[in-house]
């Protein structure tokens, strides 16, 4: 099994029935151990919001400023 197999499975969440199995071989655990979809308790989750975040906003606002009036600088010119 490639590690190209293993970075779709992470990143989609569905393998082949073969690629199942070998995982569950070298893991040593039965098939509907590795299907079971955790569900996440509510205080594991966190919100983030970039109005939380002034700071960083601000950065964003003063470089896009900036590379707009580049960009309009050297078209307009």
């Amino acid at each position: 099994m490639s590690i190209r197999t293993i970075q779709r499975i992470e990143k989609e969440g569905a393998a082949s029935n073969e690629t199942l199995l070998g995982l569950c071989a070298v893991f040593e655990v039965e098939q509907q151990v590795l299907r079971q979809v955790p569900h996440p308790e509510q205080h594991q989750l966190t919100t983030v919001s970039v109005y939380q975040q002034p700071g960083l906003l601000i950065i964003a606002a003063v470089i896009g400023a900036f590379i707009g009036a580049a960009v309009m600088y050297l078209f307009i010119r």
